[in-house]
């Protein structure tokens, strides 16, 4: 195992205290600093001290002992060769690292064959949704359209602690941090990186793609929720709708399509009712009615389950001397036909913010959004509990996301703004219910 984190404590105590996965067991486990007292809590919630036997700090000891057959990483690690060397020595390696594996992913499916062995992804995303499972399996059978995905768990209980128990990004910020279901440095989280990391191994997978390196990286538009003001939040209240960080993925006729930032979604859809950590993704097919699966997206126990999953998958494809499905679609994949980031259509909603009592200042922001194009669909503005700068939000009709990131820019560039435009979608195109705001 490496590292030995919140997930791999949570995976230790399932394997080794537990036994919930009879065969298995963690034989050495890789960590930074070999002299640090390594502990778990037991099923009465008693700590148990991890026997120093186990515990290694260098990869030549790990390597060194051959009585273990597959690698786990739980770890936040950057560099690709301990990965690299296991799967070149013809071992297995079930992963959560979705930062190295959308980054270098390339390189371990060619270590895996070098080695004849496989990866294992399932803990990377959507926590205990075996949603690389459910693709692969799925696309053996249709072909998949497009998805759209709540794939981070941290993000989705900030905005919802925002949304239903009133409270500010920062304060909804350190209840997650103080739940565990985000990190004290939680920038890969609020700013969508991570949930970037687990679209390019979504899109992967579903649409066969070579996209696993980090230079693809540039064609995706990605934006988290950092900066989000309360009063979009309230404003889409009253509209019916919710504020979610949603990846989607598109096939077209030329390419796919994918990005992530802040979306209005309806309050009663599938991907807008999910609340707290819940993950969620709607796949759409050829045929008809979308495929809907949730579950719990955050918190050790949700992915050591996935791991303990994986685990037993990889037992079964050693024993019978195959490869999984979901590695299978990777190792096939095509050559990256990912599109620019300015692809692809937005109802585009512009946050932004400036000083209050500014005579103008509304008419200047719809003069600059109707000069890129984009009819100007409903405009709110709310100085309720402000002291200085008031948040204003203008809704275009649909257009190109090119137009829309041209209108946010020159946004930001007006004498009446103060700080960055936030730019967020509005998800289908049912009108906004004004008779909510009156």
């Amino acid at each position: 195992m490496i590292g030995f984190g919140p997930v791999g404590q949570a995976l230790y105590r399932a394997l080794n205290l537990e036994e919930l996965l009879p065969g298995f067991r963690v034989c050495k486990v890789l960590v930074r600093d070999q002299n640090k007292l390594r502990t778990v809590q037991d099923l009465d919630g008693c700590p148990v001290a991890v026997p120093s036997s186990l515990i290694a700090n260098s990869v030549e000891e790990i390597f060194a002992d051959n009585d273990f057959s597959i690698v786990v990483d739980v770890s936040n690690m950057e560099e690709p060769s301990v990965i690299c060397r296991a799967l070149s020595s013809g071992r297995p390696v079930v992963s959560a690292n979705k930062r190295l594996l959308a980054s270098h992913g390339r390189e371990f499916i060619r270590a895996a064959e070098d080695g004849g062995t496989f990866f294992l992804n399932e803990a990377a995303a959507l926590g205990k949704v075996p949603v690389f499972k459910f693709i692969s399996e799925f696309c053996a059978r249709l072909r998949i359209l497009r998805f759209e995905t709540i794939c981070n768990g941290t993000t989705n209980f900030i905005l919802t602690q925002i949304a239903n128990a009133g409270l500010s990004f920062e304060d909804a910020l350190r209840e997650a941090q103080s739940n565990k279901y985000a990190e004290a440095d939680a920038s890969s989280d609020i700013d969508g990186l991570d949930a970037l990391h687990k679209a390019k191994l979504l899109t992967a997978t579903a649409f066969g793609l070579d996209i696993l390196a980090a230079e693809t990286d540039e064609y995706i538009y990605c934006d988290g929720i950092r900066d989000i003001a309360e009063a979009t939040c309230t404003f889409a209240a009253h509209c019916g709708r919710v504020v979610k960080l949603v990846a989607t993925s598109e096939m077209t006729d030329w390419g796919v399509a994918i990005r992530i930032m802040p979306t209005l979604l309806p309050k009663h859809s599938f991907l807008g009712s999910l609340e707290g950590v819940e993950n969620g993704i709607v796949v759409h097919d050829q045929l008809g009615p979308a495929s809907e699966f949730a579950g719990p997206g955050a918190g050790p126990d949700a992915t050591a389950a996935a791991f303990l999953s994986d685990l037993a998958t990889a037992r079964e494809c050693m024993e019978n001397a195959t490869v999984p499905r979901a590695f299978a679609r990777l190792t096939s994949a095509d050559t990256n036909r990912l599109l620019p980031k300015e692809t692809g259509t937005v109802r585009p909603v512009f946050q932004s913010y400036s000083p209050l009592h500014q005579v103008g200042v509304l008419a200047a922001k719809a003069d600059v959004v109707c000069s890129h194009g984009i009819s100007v669909e409903q405009i709110y503005n709310s100085t309720r509990g402000m002291t200085d700068l008031t948040p204003d939000v203008i809704i275009g009709e649909r257009t190109t996301m090119g137009q829309a990131l041209s209108a946010a820019r020159e946004l930001s560039n007006l004498r009446c703004v103060t700080g960055a435009v936030k730019l967020l979608d509005v998800a289908g195109d049912e009108p906004i219910d004004l008779d909510v705001l009156i």
